[in-house]
């Protein structure tokens, strides 16, 4: 989990909001590179393929 909290630390010093309540608003590309993340093997499973669906 290192590499995620380093990710949301930057974001937090980017200054960037962070609201759950706003992802369904949000762009597609956006919150599929945020489910993905930097490890994807194959086809987005269980909850990150709900998610982008």
């Amino acid at each position: 989990m290192r590499v995620p909290a380093h990710q949301l630390t930057i974001v937090k010093q980017l200054g960037i909001p962070i609201d759950n309540q706003s992802l369904p608003s949000l762009q597609a590309d956006v919150i599929q590179d945020g489910v993905i993340g930097y490890s994807l093997q194959g086809n987005p499973k269980g909850r990150a393929s709900d998610l982008i669906r």
